[in-house]
């Protein structure tokens, strides 16, 4: 059930008598348009999760969460193409479960209300407490720093960048730490007003719940009403006539070589199931090609995998191999590619692809989390799929289908990170 609260703020309810814990997110949503509000709005995400008027450090909070029966809270920041998500997200346990029934759900209301609509400011200018917003500056800049240390992280951000034309999208949802070092107080605080009065808001609510009472309840938050610009969510980019390589050197015991290929499969699209088998059979199982040949078959990778952004149209392969195996492992990837394009593989290994996409799925029914972010997908594209027409989408695609979507895919850019 979906409700508009106000002009721009829905409410989607997921009844469920499934899980022992209700579990809410409400979400902040933008069309990034620089670099900067990236890493502004990541940096809030952070500050707003660690304090608030009534809360004023870490250990306040969690005292409160502990009196709310060991309730669960957090905030992070996400990405779907065009779109960033500031997440905030809490879980507590059902009424039913507590002695007399108590009921939790207003308790929970008025905290992420104040969480959200009155962080910790300070001073005759209440800007944020300077010395909180250090410490989660500091800490953000230390975390973006530390992904280098991660090597496969590092190589597929040192990916995007070459795959992408556009700046925002080469940047990950968190923002790069020289964007974070020169934030101030005013840009986060100008954030947070711009995020309260004009994001796209979509709150989430799973659980044992009744609907009245929820519309209810959630009708305290004090959202304004605000014009929502219908940008496309889907970041869309012309094939690149030549192919961008990068090699960077760097003494390392196992090198990183990824590929990023152009798929114009957009979510939910004609192909959009098409498409999840033939990543399936690529790369995207201990099923596929990559795995079966290139790793195990040839052993010229100690892992190789794929993985598709329907959002940005992009199949991203990662592996990690001896530097001077980088030509031959990038000649079987592509031969791999080559085969699905003509069909070289059996009906068995079709089915037995497709049976473990569904296998996937259907255990994901078991999880709250997943049951919120298939609604929230379906919230922010406007697209609701059940899960009989999920099911029956995927087992109708064919050998054709596959076929047809991997002719579409377009090799882009490599990266190559290691030495001989």
């Amino acid at each position: 059930m979906r409700i508009e609260l106000v002009k721009g703020v829905n409410l989607n309810i997921i009844p469920s008598k499934q899980f022992k814990t209700t579990r809410i997110f409400i979400s902040f949503v933008k069309n990034i348009e620089s670099k900067k509000e990236l890493a502004e709005r990541a940096l809030l995400a952070n500050y707003l999760e660690m304090c608030s008027q009534n809360y004023p450090t870490q250990i306040d909070i969690a005292r409160k969460l502990s009196q709310m029966y060991g309730a669960s809270f957090g905030s992070s920041v996400d990405r779907r193409g065009n779109y960033q998500l500031i997440n905030f997200s809490i879980d507590y346990i059902e009424s039913k479960y507590l002695a007399g029934n108590e009921d939790l759900l207003s308790e929970v209301i008025e905290f992420l209300k104040e969480i959200i609509f009155n962080p910790l400011r300070v001073g005759e200018n209440k800007n944020f407490d300077e010395e909180t917003f250090t410490r989660q500056k500091n800490n953000t800049i230390t975390y973006l720093k530390s992904i280098k240390e991660d090597k496969q992280a590092y190589a597929a951000a040192k990916l995007r960048k070459l795959y992408f034309d556009n700046e925002i999208q080469q940047v990950p949802s968190f923002g790069e730490s020289e964007d974070v070092e020169k934030l101030t107080i005013s840009d986060v605080m100008d954030a947070y007003q711009k995020m309260l009065n004009t994001d796209r808001v979509e709150v989430m609510i799973s659980g044992d719940v009744n609907t009245d009472e929820v519309v209810n309840k959630f009708s305290v938050l004090p959202f304004k009403v605000r014009n929502i610009s219908r940008a496309s969510m889907s970041y869309t980019q012309e094939i690149k006539q030549e192919i961008v390589t990068q090699i960077d050197e760097e003494p390392l015991s196992q090198s990183k070589f990824d590929m990023a290929f152009r798929l114009p499969v957009v979510y939910r699209g004609d192909l959009h199931y098409a498409a999840l088998v033939f990543n399936s059979l690529f790369g995207g199982s201990t099923l596929s090609l990559l795995f079966t040949v290139v790793r195990e078959k040839m052993s010229m990778a100690y892992y190789a995998n794929s993985n598709f952004d329907p959002f940005r149209q992009l199949l991203v392969v990662q592996t990690g191999i001896s530097y001077t195996n980088k030509d031959k492992v990038q000649e079987l990837i592509l031969e791999q590619l080559e085969r699905l394009r003509k069909g070289d593989f059996e009906d068995e290994l079709l089915e037995q692809n497709k049976n473990n996409l569904i296998s996937s799925y259907i255990s994901r029914l078991d999880s709250q989390t997943s049951a919120l972010l298939r609604a929230q997908s379906a919230a922010l594209t406007g697209i609701n799929v059940t899960v009989e027409e999920w099911l029956d989408n995927l087992q109708s695609v064919t050998k054709d289908d596959v076929m047809k979507v991997a002719k579409m895919v377009e090799l882009q850019a490599t990266y190559m990170l290691g030495t001989n």
